[in-house]
């Protein structure tokens, strides 16, 4: 019974730090637990891929749904009715199709209220809009892979192993790889950034924080626009919304020069 109800607790204390439910001192002591723990972190990502992968499941089936009420309706020739006052037997006509709309009018409104509610807290946004770089890691793993390991060029060739384990998913050995790397210029700054995508897949948020506020204030580094975009990411997850990380997001949403200007702007409306 014991290890039964101390499994039951780590599991509720993993989806409790999952769902942004614990206090900064608790939150910061899972983390470092974490980071000291391989089983812990392993457990954690698992359950975060779950919950990933529930989530999307729900708001594909919730989607379908008000697609199913929109053909009917379609089909019912409702919104091809003409505006007009109908009497006697032809009102009863239009009442099917008018309780239609109000059913699908019904379920558009729970649809918005459910597919918005996650914007209600930073750590919900961080979920919503964090993504893996994978098209960084396979552009500049094409770039730079070469046919067999060259003279001089065993560094480069390690570099181009860890970014392929990053984009498969495998966070951990690309992690491994990286952290015995001592790179130079453009190679030491990718694999700085590589190196905080694989913390931040991995849950080790304040260790990825870290670095990324290191390359963000790299003005002169190719990968900045994107460090940045994962900073404010993480400080969301991490701190939670505030005045002065939205101002971050406006003015990374108006930068015309930026590759994540899109995605600035999509947060700043889900803020």
């Amino acid at each position: 019974m014991d290890g039964w109800d101390s499994t039951l607790e780590q599991q509720q204390r993993i989806l409790r730090y999952l769902k942004g439910e614990m206090e900064t001192g608790e939150n910061q002591a899972m983390e470092e637990e974490m980071r000291t723990d391989p089983a812990l972190r392993h457990e954690v990502e698992s359950y975060h891929t779950l919950m990933k992968g529930l989530e999307q499941w729900a708001e594909g089936e919730l989607r379908s749904a008000v697609s199913s009420v929109e053909s009917t309706l379609e089909a019912e020739g409702f919104f091809h009715t003409r505006s007009s006052l109908v009497t006697g037997r032809n009102s009863f006509v239009k009442i099917k199709p008018i309780l239609a709309w109000a059913a699908a009018l019904a379920i558009l409104v729970v649809a918005a209220y459910f597919l918005t509610l996650p914007a209600r807290s930073g750590k919900a946004l961080y979920e919503r809009f964090y993504r893996p770089d994978v098209a960084a890691a396979e552009g500049l793993r094409d770039a730079w892979r070469t046919s067999a390991l060259l003279p001089g060029e065993l560094e480069q060739d390690t570099l181009v192993v860890a970014l392929g384990h990053y984009a498969a998913g495998r966070y951990s050995e690309s992690l491994q790889l990286l952290g015995a790397l001592a790179p130079e210029g453009e190679r030491r700054t990718a694999a700085g950034y590589f190196r905080a995508l694989n913390l931040l897949a991995l849950g080790r948020h304040a260790d990825a924080e870290t670095l990324f506020a290191a390359l963000c204030a790299n003005e002169r580094s190719f990968i900045t626009a994107s460090a940045c975009w994962y900073h404010v990411l993480v400080r969301l997850r991490r701190e939670g919304k505030s005045e002065d990380l939205r101002l971050d997001v406006l003015s990374m949403s108006q930068d015309v020069q930026s590759p994540r200007r899109k995605d600035a702007s999509e947060l700043l409306l889900a803020w």
